[in-house]
């Protein structure tokens, strides 16, 4: 996903991927095998996510670690469903910000609601795409009456990017775009930009640290399957 040419041995059945070839004088970035603990995960969402054994040397640094050796033990949780799911979680995270000033609009969470029900089958793409729409223009025509306010920031960022992208497609890559939003170059994370928005639009510098926390958490609720689909 985030460099490399080697080919993974993956598991089958119960049985775990063979260890993968050691590798020599291994370098964080440059080469080994790649880890992140749960913790740091929303950081390199992709649209696969394993768990994994290391073994051997290995060097730290900030959200990763690099390992002179590592198997695949088996896939996670995260799959299109999930994905969809922890956006729409993210996005629900900073609806206050928009009731607060918009009190009868409820279009941001009509959208979010459902993104939640495409992902289980029980509306159909047309429908999703449809509030989705409406949650949009709701946004913008807030921006229309108060220019750039922190009810907009919050709307845009929770109906646009993460329901909107969340639940555009089911192509195979959704997963990546949901969650991480591969249309971003910056790759700035749809989640990172719910916390963002949440934080300044309250005027807490701590907002951010406290959001991101809180996505880790949940995302590692889904990864493990700890909540429910």
């Amino acid at each position: 996903m985030h460099g490399g040419n080697a080919k993974w041995s993956l598991p089958e059945g119960d049985e775990p991927g063979t260890w993968m070839p050691e590798i020599a004088d291994i370098r964080i970035c440059e080469r080994g095998y790649h880890a992140v603990e749960l913790p740091y995960l929303i950081e390199w969402l992709g649209p696969q996510i394993w768990e994994m054994e290391v073994a051997g040397h290995s060097e730290s640094q900030g959200d990763k670690s690099v390992w002179s050796r590592a198997r695949i033990v088996r896939a996670t949780h995260w799959n299109d469903k999930t994905a969809r799911l922890f956006a729409a979680d993210c996005a629900e995270q900073v609806l206050p910000n928009w009731e607060r000033e918009y009190p009868d609009n409820d279009a941001p969470r009509l959208a979010i609601a459902a993104a939640r029900d495409y992902a289980r089958g029980l509306c159909s793409g047309d429908a999703m795409a449809a509030a989705s729409s409406v949650a949009s223009r709701a946004a913008c025509s807030a921006a229309d009456r108060a220019g750039i306010s922190a009810a907009y920031r919050a709307a845009h960022s929770a109906a646009c990017s993460a329901v909107h992208r969340a639940a555009s497609s089911v192509a195979s890559s959704v997963a990546y775009r949901a969650a991480c939003s591969a249309a971003d170059r910056a790759g700035i994370s749809v989640a990172y930009r719910a916390a963002h928005s949440a934080a300044r639009s309250a005027g807490i510098s701590a907002g951010i640290s406290a959001e991101r926390e809180w996505q880790a958490h949940r995302l590692g609720q889904y990864v493990t399957g700890e909540v429910g689909q």
